[in-house]
């Protein structure tokens, strides 16, 4: 498979935009809920030092975006934050943008990467981050909120009061079954930090 990686350019907005959002709509990776338009995608891909594509033939498979985890005297430790287009994990993209990133890390005078948010929710990430070589940092216990839609049976009306003698029960109307109902179900995960020296 012939992945390249190569700089972000104005014209992969909506190719990068596309990978982003399409993670937001999974639901266990990222702690935004709501997707970008190409406005607010812009605004934020400015905050970063670096954003690279990983591109298989002509199409964004993957991003990476790279910046400073704090300022100051906390300038030297950068923050990744890697997102693979469902359709082509399982590719090797991941990993090679990986590699990617701690060379352009040590490129720009970084002495460690951080990866942060990642949410006991999503094992495949933090499987990822371990074999990639980083190791856990820090964790934030119920940091992630995750919320469910299901759909229930209703819950059974109350017994109705005993009707007098047997007649009674007999031309009692029975219930009208009810339509299953949808009930927001709302879990709370660990968010976890983990670091790799470059």
């Amino acid at each position: 498979m012939n992945i390249t990686i190569r700089p972000y350019e104005p014209s992969d907005l909506y190719s990068v935009m596309t990978v982003w959002n399409s993670i937001i709509a999974e639901g266990d990776a990222f702690l935004e809920e709501t997707p970008l338009s190409p406005e607010e995608m812009g605004t934020f891909l400015d905050q970063f030092r670096g954003v690279f594509c990983a591109k298989i033939g002509s199409e964004v498979a993957g991003i990476y975006l790279l910046r400073k985890l704090n300022p100051g005297k906390g300038s030297h430790i950068a923050e990744v934050i890697y997102a693979v287009k469902f359709s082509f994990r399982n590719l090797g993209v991941g990993k090679k943008m990986c590699e990617h990133s701690l060379q352009t890390a040590r490129d720009l005078g970084f002495a460690a990467i951080v990866c942060n948010r990642i949410p006991a929710l999503n094992p495949a990430a933090m499987n990822f981050l371990t074999k990639c070589g980083f190791v856990p940092a820090g964790e934030i216990p119920r940091g992630y909120r995750s919320v469910k839609t299901v759909t229930v049976d209703p819950e059974p009306a109350p017994a109705a009061d005993q009707k007098k003698g047997i007649l009674g029960k007999i031309f009692d109307k029975k219930p009208e079954p009810q339509a299953p109902v949808e009930k927001a179900i709302v879990e709370y995960f660990s968010l976890y930090s983990y670091l790799k020296e470059v």
